[in-house]
């Protein structure tokens, strides 16, 4: 009787419990990949602002003092580039590491799940994105004073090697205005897009619904 009543209890044990369905996908881990995008997106944002805020000031240095890379190449002499570029560039550069600073700042409290780096975050992109612009706008004005610098300093490099004794072959090419002006323009539009590549990524990751809803849910946390 009590093989018959363990065989029964079985049989109406497996009726009660449906059968798994052996092609049914895996369970879905969404959830939990959603909790990675604060560490993942903060990090990289950590990198971008820290490595940004350094060369924004390797390049205010470099504005501020316009011949310490020549002479650092044993070039000194070369004309340094025209005051309104000079000027521009100073001033971009310090806006640029104000907000580095702000990105780095936001990026580490992303990562610490605080919702004010989301915030400041959101403030740097946009912030990062209207720089661009100005950039490009500022680029075009400025194309021909730089196009005219350029060509003057690759003569005056090639003049200053050959005083050395340097040979034709250890000489920069002869540029023309032509070529310069092609290249300004080819860089001015590809450095756009890349500078606008990441803050472009993270104001569409913070529009996003469900992170909206985990930093309402930080905020809320905190406010317990």
């Amino acid at each position: 009787m009590s093989e018959q009543h363990a065989d029964a209890t079985a049989t109406a044990q497996s009726a009660a419990t449906p059968m798994q369905d052996p092609y049914a996908p895996y369970p879905d881990d969404r959830a939990e990949r959603r909790r990675t995008w604060p560490l993942v997106f903060g990090m990289v944002s950590l990198v971008v602002g820290i490595f940004g805020t350094i060369m924004q000031g390797f390049g205010l240095v470099l504005m501020l003092k316009p011949g310490l890379l020549m002479s650092l190449v044993g070039l000194d002499g070369i004309s340094p580039a025209p005051r309104e570029i000079m000027i521009a560039g100073s001033v971009q550069a310090g806006l640029l590491m104000v907000l580095g600073v702000i990105l780095t700042a936001g990026a580490v409290m992303l990562v610490l799940r605080k919702p004010l780096g989301a915030t400041l975050i959101r403030i740097w992109a946009v912030a990062r994105l209207v720089m661009v612009l100005a950039g490009l706008v500022l680029g075009v004005q400025l194309l021909q004073p730089q196009v005219s610098w350029q060509v003057d300093m690759n003569g005056e490099i090639r003049e200053a090697l050959r005083k050395r004794g340097a040979a034709e072959s250890d000489m920069p090419p002869i540029t023309t205005r032509e070529v310069v002006e092609r290249q300004a323009v080819r860089g001015l539009v590809m450095a756009s897009l890349a500078f606008a590549s990441w803050p472009f990524a993270m104001a569409f990751v913070l529009s996003r619904k469900f992170v909206k809803d985990d930093i309402e849910a930080w905020r809320a946390a905190r406010a317990l």
